[in-house]
């Protein structure tokens, strides 16, 4: 999702979109995992990789395709952290 959903045959829109039910098919198809195993990475993942939401997905951040996350701009603080 993040860096090459053309592996699963996946087209994301221009926000990094896709249909669920296609990419949860896929992923059965080529790995052998269940849907319920899907549906508990996306809510247990610690870093909350992943957005599930009216039958779409996509990667939350950490995109290295092209996306356009409806993000606000923020000033970052005085001394920022990483």
């Amino acid at each position: 999702m993040r860096h090459a959903p053309h592996e699963l045959d996946l087209e994301v829109d221009p926000q990094g979109w896709t249909d669920y039910a296609q990419f949860s098919d896929r992923l059965r198809a080529q790995l052998g995992v269940s849907d319920c195993d899907i549906r508990r990475v996306i809510a247990e993942n610690a870093k909350k990789r992943f957005t599930l939401e009216d039958g779409r997905i996509r990667a939350a951040h950490g995109h290295s395709i092209d996306v356009d996350l409806p993000l606000e701009a923020v000033t970052p603080p005085r001394i920022l952290y990483h």
